[in-house]
Formats: structure tokens, C-alpha cells, sequence
């Protein structure tokens, strides 16, 4: 009776295991740290810990800052602007083992999200989960392929 015990908590070690070793993960995964923004939210910190942009430019409250393949989104605060959103359109920003980026298929996208709690009342272009607190969202081009990632700490 011990020695079937063991052998069922091995197998289901063994079990867990291979579920892990073959799970596509995505999740969890430092989507801000991937694109240069540790733990600071004010434009003076972020722009000193990524470098001058490419350009700028003000729409009403909000400050957009260009660099390569990414769009930084900043709401006017006080007493400085703070970080709302981060749009990606590189290529050089993957996530996961599975290389999620700009150019994944709906597939990809979807089956890399399987497990993961979604955002509704999505266009149809669109498809969006929300990751350990950080909402993503995807927007998808004719082809059904990513064309753009936006990166929010809430709705």
C-alpha cells in the first residue's frame, strides 16, 4: 500500500511536470519591463531611463512620445504627465515562448490566451486578457495578423 502511494504521487509529479514543460506560457509575463519601463510611471523617469523619442506631440491632456516601434501614452497630471498606455508597432517587442508580437496570427494569439481571463465587447478586429493585472490588447490587420499591441494598467 506505501509503495502505491509513492507511485501515484511520482506519476502525478511527473504529470504536473510535463504540463509545465510543454504549456505554452505567456503569462505573467513583465510586459513593460519588455519595452524599457521598469518601475516608473512619470514621463521625467521613464524618458531618463529610455532616452530622448523620436518625437513628440500633445492631444489635448494627453502627451504621446514616439520611439521605435513603440508609442508612449501620458496623461497631464500634477505635477507631472503619467504613464496611461504603451502601443506597440515594432517588431523587436516578443512575448512568451511563443514569440507573441507584432505579425502573430489570431491563432497564435488565441491559443497562447487560451487559459487566460478575456476582455468582451471587443471589436471584431480586436481581442484583449487580461494579464496579472496588466490589460493587453490586440488590434488585428485584414490578413487576421497583429498589427498593433496596447499595453494599459486597467480599462
Amino acid at each position: 500500500m506505501k509503495r502505491f502511494v509513492w507511485l501515484l504521487i511520482i506519476g502525478v509529479i511527473l504529470l504536473c511536470g510535463l504540463y509545465l514543460l510543454f504549456h505554452p506560457f505567456v503569462y505573467s509575463t513583465m510586459y513593460f519591463e519588455r519595452i524599457g519601463i521598469k518601475d516608473a510611471w512619470l514621463y521625467e523617469e521613464i524618458i531618463s531611463d529610455k532616452g530622448v523619442p523620436i518625437r513628440s506631440k500633445k492631444v489635448g491632456g494627453e502627451l504621446k512620445v514616439y520611439y521605435d516601434g513603440l508609442t508612449l501614452v501620458f496623461k497631464e497630471g500634477s505635477p507631472d504627465y503619467f504613464l496611461i498606455r504603451a502601443e506597440i508597432t515594432g517588431k523587436q517587442f516578443r512575448y512568451g515562448i511563443g514569440s507573441i508580437g507584432i505579425g502573430s496570427t489570431r491563432n497564435q494569439i488565441q491559443d497562447a490566451y487560451r487559459n487566460i481571463r478575456k476582455v468582451i465587447d471587443l471589436d471584431k478586429d480586436e481581442y484583449g486578457v487580461i494579464d496579472n493585472g496588466v490589460w493587453v490588447l490586440f488590434e488585428f490587420n485584414s490578413d487576421d495578423k497583429v498589427k498593433k499591441i496596447m499595453l494599459t494598467d486597467g480599462p
